[in-house]
Parts: structure tokens; C-alpha cells; sequence
């Protein structure tokens, strides 16, 4: 299976970091690759900032989604593009985390479990509901886009989906009641943030949202919800 790792062209030390922890891995099953990422400082975030955002992003939101959230937001897309193409499913990673004691044998498992989308980690521990020993379900949004397996039924769901960027891509695959894709995660994750590298938590969020645009953002996280509950009363999850 192939496991793919963004990362910036420039960021060479954290390219070399995770080379480092690959090599001391054991298993020959899985195949890193690392894929380029967008690079907003580049400007190659630019074609889908003008295909992909919309004025009903700051209506949503109450701001529009920064270059870098895009930036990210188009990596992660091009990611569910390539796991169509080859019809098969994948690993996708962000360079900024560690692999924890026994990665490969919940690989595995997460492989044999018959999902179609496990989360390997998630940022907020928010209240879940196992479903399966190790596999747990969360209606809350859980947050974090730093390590997910994938499949193409899965992939083709969240492309489908995000016709247009209104939310930062973790809060967008969060939104199972939108994209049709349940949120699962696996516990034990299977990696954890590393603190030896600069977070790639993007902290410049924009302006802050005027009066009109605070309050466009309540309606429509209160159509949100609305829309979540019924879609929870009238879809069989788990």
C-alpha cells in the first residue's frame, strides 16, 4: 500500500526527519512517497482560490479561508484525486508527525476492518461511540488532517462534495452529514504530532468577521446543525 507524506519543496528538514523515522521502521509492505505540496508562498494555491472559493465561504464562515488553509485544502484534494486514479487505498500523512510503537500492525488492521476512511489521529478528544474494538465513531467534530487511510469510494465522496473551499479541509472532512463520509478514528492513534518540528497549525486566520458576516455565520452553523440532525435520525451510521 502506498503511504503518501506532503511536504513542502522547501521544507527539507522536515522531508529528512521523516525519511529518518521510514528507515527505522521494519515492515516492507508499504510504500512512502513523498507528494509536493501546494505551496501558497508560491502562488500555486492561486487556480483553485479562484475556482473553489465563493462568496458563500464568508457567508458560512465569516471570513474566507486564508492562502495557506487553501493552499493546504488543494494538497489533501489532489491526494483524493490520485487515490481515484489508482483505485486502490492509500496512507495520506502531513510531515509534521511521529510514528507510534506498533504503526504497522494497525495498519493492518485498519486495512482488514473494511472501512472506507479511518482517521489515525485526531486533534480534539471529543465523545465517541466504538463501533468496533479499536475503531470509534464521533458525531462532534474532532478536527486534524494529519494522518488518514483512504479508499477510492471514500475519495470520490469528498471530492464530490467540495465543489467549492467553505470550510479548512479537516473541518470539511469532519462534515459527514455533507460529504457522506462517517467519521472514524482508530484508537491507539497510529502517530502523534512531533515536537521536534514547527507546527503546521496555520495561526493567521484573517480578519476578524464584521457584525453582518458574525451573524451570517450563526444562521448558517444553526442550518448546519439542523441539516446534521436529520441527517443522523434518517442515515443508519453504525
Amino acid at each position: 500500500m502506498k503511504i503518501f507524506i506532503i511536504n513542502l519543496e522547501r521544507a527539507t528538514e522536515r522531508k529528512n526527519i521523516m525519511l529518518s523515522q521510514i528507515e527505522n521502521l521494519n515492515t516492507k509492505e508499504y510504500e512512502f512517497i513523498f507528494f509536493e505540496a501546494i505551496d501558497a508562498k508560491k502562488n500555486q494555491h492561486l487556480e483553485f482560490k479562484n475556482e473553489r472559493q465563493s462568496f458563500l465561504t464568508k457567508i458560512i464562515g465569516g471570513r474566507n479561508l486564508v492562502d495557506g488553509e487553501i493552499a493546504c485544502f488543494a494538497s489533501h484534494f489532489l491526494l483524493w484525486q490520485k487515490c481515484v486514479e489508482l483505485n486502490e487505498p492509500i496512507v495520506v500523512l502531513e510531515d509534521d508527525i511521529e510514528f507510534l510503537p506498533e504503526f504497522e500492525n494497525r495498519l493492518k488492521n485498519i486495512r482488514e476492518a473494511g472501512f472506507e476512511y479511518v482517521r489515525l489521529i485526531c486533534t480534539f478528544d471529543k465523545q465517541f461511540k466504538e463501533i468496533k474494538e479499536n475503531f470509534y465513531t464521533s458525531y462532534l467534530g474532532i478536527s486534524g488532517a494529519q494522518g488518514y487511510y483512504l479508499t477510492p469510494p471514500a475519495a470520490r465522496k469528498f471530492i464530490n462534495k467540495s465543489k467549492k473551499f467553505y470550510k479548512p479541509v479537516d473541518d470539511y472532512m469532519d462534515s459527514f452529514w455533507i460529504n457522506d463520509v462517517p467519521t472514524i478514528v482508530y484508537i491507539p492513534f497510529l502517530i502523534k504530532g512531533n515536537d521536534t518540528v514547527e507546527t503546521s497549525t496555520i495561526l493567521n486566520r484573517g480578519k476578524k468577521p464584521n457584525i453582518f458576516f458574525k451573524a451570517t455565520r450563526e444562521i448558517a452553523k444553526g442550518f448546519l446543525e439542523i441539516r446534521k440532525f436529520f441527517y443522523i435520525k434518517t442515515h443508519k451510521i453504525f
